[in-house]
This record gives structure tokens, C-alpha cells and sequence, in this order.
């Protein structure tokens, strides 16, 4: 439920405040990877960091310029060009409505670094927890693949 507020969908949702319980399971998993030792002051952090960030968002969303047009130059050569020259995909479009974007915003505008410390280490936890366990599952299938191929050896 915590990492759900995360996504831009449900900032709406919390506008004029977030319930108490709110943040206080992620806060508990997050500030083993900070400097703050005091749970009810980093959960506090966490909470305005965020509903900062969702009040703000919308305003935000709309600085990101990750989508450029063809139109914009005189041939296709032009446009190869400075796609090679800015190292970026030029047909890449953002959707501006998940968790992936608003890091990406967090990283282009360094607010990182010091408006939201804590929050892009929530979206840094969100987006490296595994959504499958696939990776699980293959290993224990090639685990049993390996044996199969030991026993027939042997």
C-alpha cells in the first residue's frame, strides 16, 4: 500500500494530506540506508518529501522535455545527427504517469540531492524490488538441468 502512493495516478488522491499510517512500513524498510537513526523523524520527512513532490507534480511533469519532434529539422540526416550528438533516443516519449518518470525527473533536475533525498530513495527502492519471482524460478530450472546432467555423467 505504501508503494502504491509512489505512483503519479494516486497523487490526487492524497492532495489535501496522507492518512498517520501512511509510509510507516516503507520508513521502517528505508532508513537502514540513511544517516537518520530516528524512525518518527525520518517518517515525517518521508511523508512531506511526498506530499511536496504529488502537490507539485503536475507543474513539474510538464519540464520534462524527453520527446522531440522531427519537424524540428531540415532532414533526416539533421535529425540522425543530433540524436547521435545528444546520445538520447529521440523517439523515446515518457508518459509522465509512473513511478519510473518521476525518478527520471528527480535525477534530470538534481532534486535528488538536497528538495528530495528521501523520496528518490523510495522510488530507487521501488523500481529495484523485483515485480516476478522468474529470475527465482530459472535458477531452480537450471539448477535441475545441472543435477540431471551430473547424475546422467556420473
Amino acid at each position: 500500500m505504501d508503494l502504491s502512493l509512489l505512483s503519479p495516478v494516486n497523487f490526487n488522491s492524497f492532495k489535501h494530506g496522507l492518512p498517520k499510517t501512511a509510509w510507516k512500513v516503507l520508513s521502517k524498510n528505508l532508513i537502514r540506508f540513511t544517516v537518520n537513526d530516528n524512525l518518527k523523524e525520518y517518517h515525517q520527512k518521508l511523508r512531506e518529501e511526498l506530499l511536496s513532490f504529488g502537490n507539485n507534480w503536475d507543474n513539474l511533469k510538464k519540464s520534462v522535455e524527453d520527446e522531440y519532434d522531427f519537424e524540428n529539422f531540415d532532414s533526416e540526416d539533421e535529425y540522425q545527427e543530433a540524436e547521435e550528438t545528444a546520445g538520447l533516443n529521440m523517439t523515446c516519449k515518457t508518459c509522465k504517469n509512473c513511478a519510473c518518470c518521476c525518478l527520471k525527473l528527480l535525477v534530470k533536475y538534481n532534486l535528488y540531492s538536497n528538495a528530495y533525498t528521501n523520496l528518490s530513495l523510495a522510488y530507487n527502492y521501488l523500481l529495484t524490488l523485483p515485480v516476478t519471482q522468474v529470475a527465482c524460478e530459472r535458477s531452480f530450472s537450471t539448477l535441475k538441468f545441472i543435477k540431471k546432467i551430473d547424475y546422467e555423467i556420473l
